[in-house]
Parts: C-alpha cells; sequence; structure tokens
C-alpha cells in the first residue's frame, strides 16, 4: 500500500482553508498535515511538517503565495516573480479566477490525474 499523501493548506480565508480541509480529508489517500492562513507561516511550516504537496493561495496579505512557493523552493529571487512561480509548479487558476475546478490532484503513481469537479476544464 502507498504512503498517504501529505498535503499543507494554504489560504488566508478559513472559510477556504475549512472546506478544501474538508475535501482533501475525505480521500482516502490524502492526509491534511496542517494549515497556514499566510505566507510566513506556510514557508515555516513547510520547513517543518515536510509536506509532498502544498495547496497555496495566490493573494493574501502579508506574504502573498507566489513569494511563499519561492521561498518554500529556494527560489527566492526577491519578488513576486509570476514567471518563476510558473516553474515551481504554481498554477495561479482557481478559486481566485472563479474557477475552482482548475485545480488538479495528481494521485502520486495511482495513474489518476483531473480536475476535482467537471464543471470546468481548459
Amino acid at each position: 500500500m502507498a504512503d498517504n499523501i501529505r498535503v499543507l493548506l494554504v489560504d488566508d480565508q478559513e472559510m477556504v482553508r475549512d472546506g478544501l480541509g474538508a475535501l482533501l480529508a475525505s480521500a482516502p489517500d490524502i492526509e491534511l498535515v496542517g494549515e497556514a492562513g499566510d505566507g510566513l507561516l506556510a514557508v515555516r511550516l513547510a520547513a517543518e511538517l515536510r509536506p509532498d504537496v502544498v495547496v497555496m493561495d495566490i493573494r493574501m496579505p502579508g506574504m502573498d503565495g507566489l513569494t511563499a512557493t519561492a521561498r518554500i523552493l529556494g527560489a527566492d529571487r526577491g519578488g513576486a516573480d509570476r514567471g518563476g512561480a510558473d516553474r515551481a509548479g504554481a498554477d495561479g487558476g482557481g478559486a481566485d479566477r472563479g474557477c475552482a475546478d482548475r485545480a488538479h490532484v495528481d494521485r502520486a503513481g495511482a495513474g489518476t490525474a483531473g480536475p476535482v469537479s467537471p464543471g470546468c476544464s481548459s
């Protein structure tokens, strides 16, 4: 049996964290290992918890998700460089653009990847 996918969830809105957390927790192969409400805490928790995946909001007060993602990956170049975040694996789609269906979950080694919900594809 494969190990669970360890996920750190980061969003400044508690309601979003609660909803996504419940969705992630309902998957039998996903373990929600931590939550953060800002980028600075996300960087600290990522270093402490060593998650397999970080689900990161992009727009947050204080340290934004792009800067936090770059720091977590050790690629901070002194700003929120969109191109750098793309190379780091940040999608930028999802709830901020009104379509959470753009988020994809890759079940490591299971050979299944696809939208969380079927309403939006591109």
